[in-house]
């Protein structure tokens, strides 16, 4: 959320846009955009695929510049303010990279016309891999904040009753 004064005005002044900004460091105006920029960071493996879909090389070596800026950012300028978020997102972030640095690799073989020895094949299963980790670690975070926000709520019931039989 945001703080000071500034910021308290604007919290209240565009309270029906939460949902974009809330969560978020206020300290930097691309914190308070980082929705925005993760947005675009998700969309740009199909708008790069799409535009360069005959520059497979290209393509990694995009995905991984992209993936290195985006950790970057995400670890130095902690846009997050939930723990458990900012967590997921560099893990995912280290995943998405593996991944990527992985098929760079593989297309840098293919034009080698090495694809096939047992890096080529170790590299595959590491794409492979990452991507059924990427998988399991988004329901392992979903459940975390499942139980989380469920603790909160249970807490916040339990205060309410306590302050009515106070009261």
């Amino acid at each position: 959320t945001s703080k000071g004064k500034n910021g308290a005005y604007f919290m209240v002044e565009k309270r029906d846009f939460q949902v974009v900004f809330k969560g978020f460091q206020s300290n930097f105006l691309l914190n308070q955009a980082f929705y925005l920029v993760y947005t675009l960071r998700l969309a740009a493996p199909m708008i790069i695929a799409a535009y360069l879909y005959s520059y497979i090389f290209a393509q990694s070596v995009l995905q991984v510049a992209i993936n290195v800026i985006i950790l970057l950012y995400v670890v130095f300028a902690r846009p997050i303010e939930k723990r458990v978020n900012h967590i997921q997102v560099i893990v995912m972030e280290v995943l998405y990279l593996l991944m990527n640095i992985s098929m760079l690799i593989l297309t840098s073989l293919d034009k080698s016309n090495k694809t096939f020895t047992d890096f080529g094949i170790f590299l595959g299963d590491m794409v492979i891999f990452c991507n059924f980790l990427v998988n399991v670690l988004m329901l392992v975070f979903l459940f975390v904040k499942i139980m989380s926000e469920t603790r909160v709520i249970r807490d916040t019931i339990k205060q309410n009753k306590s302050t009515e039989q106070i009261g």
